[in-house]
């Protein structure tokens, strides 16, 4: 076991440029959108299952244990072209559309696109891997606050706000979540000395530091990416699902690289912006557009699309500020 560290954890609350993982001045620019290497002209969103891809529902549940329950194929037909998702975080096949959730990061929102041959541009449509995922951060050892607490479905809301007591949407599903199962390798998160409270998801990250997730003497820089087994008593019907975190160390926040640093803290952001406005537009200069066809004409309107949150997996980063 490691030596304890003084203090807890508190998250870093702090201002920074939006950085949203679909746009930065516009989504052909982004480097999250993998339409960049194809010269998209533009983008649009649209509803309309003649353009963009759509999959029986805009939330996309486990619903079994064989391979085939993992693999969402779109319901409708768009011709030849070629699909795209962004941020990252989420594996779909270009030519089939098929998104592969064993091999995505869930509790997140996705932009999933199309882009018919012979055009530029980008229709594209959202979808939610239902699931869990924890909010990128800057976590100092210095308060009591230790405990992060895992979010559910695209961080609208978290499944245990404060000390125990669930949310109204994973209750009245009738709870009885499991956390922290045995992955493929045989070993759970906490094998791996990531200290996750089996009944809630919630990671202790002072006691992990203390069982050594790195080590006796952890070294500025380390690094570990751990997956979280879990079944959740919803939509899923307790099929076996994971998330994945990626844990960073470093002696101060002076040591933690700037690229790294702007990352936690705008994902932040994005996450609090998502919480108090789920309706909100994307950033930057992305044309939104919901679209009606007619027999004859098609026309295009003005609305609102949520922006998705931030590439998965989160990244944590704990800083031990009693080193200088």
């Amino acid at each position: 076991m490691s030596k304890p560290v003084a203090g807890s954890i508190s998250l870093v609350i702090a201002s920074a440029v939006m950085m949203y993982g679909c746009s930065k001045s516009s989504l052909t620019h982004s480097s999250d959108d993998p339409g960049n290497t194809s010269g998209i002209s533009g983008s649009y969103f649209t509803t309309d299952r003649t353009q963009s891809p759509y999959y029986g529902d805009s939330v996309l549940y486990v619903q079994g244990s064989d391979r085939s329950a993992y693999l969402f194929s779109p319901v409708n037909t768009l011709g030849t072209g070629k699909y795209v998702a962004w941020p990252s975080g989420l594996t779909i096949d270009e030519q089939t559309g098929v998104i592969d959730i064993s091999q995505s990061e869930p509790g997140a929102r996705y932009n999933v696109g199309f882009i018919k041959a012979g055009t530029a541009d980008t229709i594209y449509n959202q979808v939610t891997l239902a699931g869990i995922t924890y909010p990128d951060g800057i976590y100092f050892m210095e308060s009591e606050d230790s405990v992060l607490a895992p979010y559910y479905n695209t961080g609208s809301y978290s499944i245990w706000s404060s000390g125990d007591k669930q949310s109204s949407s994973l209750s009245a599903s009738g709870g009885n979540a499991v956390f922290d199962e045995n992955g493929p390798t045989g070993l759970t998160a906490s094998d791996q000395q990531l200290n996750v409270n089996t009944a809630n998801g919630s990671i202790n990250l002072k006691n992990s530091i203390r069982s050594g997730l790195f080590g006796n003497t952890p070294k500025n820089g380390d690094n570990k990416k751990i997956s979280i087994y879990y079944r959740l008593n919803d939509n899923s019907k307790m099929n076996l699902q994971k998330t994945s975190v990626v844990l960073h160390y470093y002696n101060t926040l002076a040591d933690v690289p700037a690229d790294l640093a702007n990352a936690c803290l705008s994902s932040q952001q994005t996450l609090s912006r998502s919480l108090s406005h789920p309706d909100s537009l994307n950033a930057g200069n992305i044309t939104v557009y919901a679209t009606t066809t007619t027999t004859t004409t098609t026309k295009s309107t003005p609305t609102m699309a949520p922006a998705p949150t931030t590439p998965r997996p989160p990244q944590l980063v704990i800083v031990n500020t009693g080193h200088h």
